[in-house]
């Protein structure tokens, strides 16, 4: 009676360590193909990046850069300003 028991329960651990393994390599082989989509999108993107920045000058690099930082402190002080009336 323990001999049968101690077996099946071997039977059992080797059915779920297969199980086990079989779902491990699903999920290892999953985001190589996820990575290798994402790459040819970021390829993608990267050349239309490329062909929107050789529209702009310098200056208009810099006066958008510019922009963006008052933009940026403009937030900052806006949230300073709204964080001192909910006190």
């Amino acid at each position: 009676m323990v001999n049968n028991l101690h077996s099946k329960t071997i039977k059992q651990e080797e059915k779920l360590t297969a199980q086990l393994a079989s779902f491990q390599e699903d999920i290892a082989d999953e985001p190589i193909s996820v990575i290798i989509k994402g790459q040819g999108l970021a390829s993608e993107l990267n050349e239309e990046v490329e062909l929107a920045l050789q529209d702009h000058n310098e200056a208009m690099m810099l006066d958008y850069l510019a922009t963006g930082k008052r933009l940026h402190l403009c937030m900052h002080e806006w949230g300073k300003k709204k964080g001192s009336y909910a006190r």
